[in-house]
């Protein structure tokens, strides 16, 4: 089976391959390695930990300006909470929420799986 992570406002991400499930549970860690998530679709945030890409809010599998219309009225309307616009995980909705947003629009960021 492959194994898929989708958190609320992270990019879809599968696993490189599929993982043998034998009894009730099977352990696998994306965070050690590129080559862990399918097409290599994650970001090195230290020297030895990767991590899915944020800014998949509406949850069409690509960071796009969709995603930045989404984040863009949260900001206007003062949101704050945990809510999927919520993207560095502070509890607001503001102007610290836009770089990562950004960078993965411009960088073309999506969803890549078997």
């Amino acid at each position: 089976y492959y194994i898929v992570i989708k958190h609320r406002n992270g990019l879809q991400t599968w696993s490189a391959n599929p993982v043998m499930i034998t009894g009730s549970t099977a352990t696998y860690s994306f965070s050690d390695a590129l080559n862990k998530a399918y097409g290599a679709t994650m970001k090195q945030v230290d020297l030895n930990h990767w991590a899915i890409y944020s800014g998949d809010l509406n949850n069409d599998e690509n960071v796009d300006l969709l995603d930045g219309n989404l984040l863009e009225n949260d900001i206007s309307i003062f949101n704050f909470g945990y809510v999927l616009t919520d993207i560095n995980g502070d509890g607001n909705v503001d102007l610290l929420d836009t770089p990562a947003l950004e960078t993965n629009i411009s960088n073309f960021i999506f969803s890549n799986h078997p």
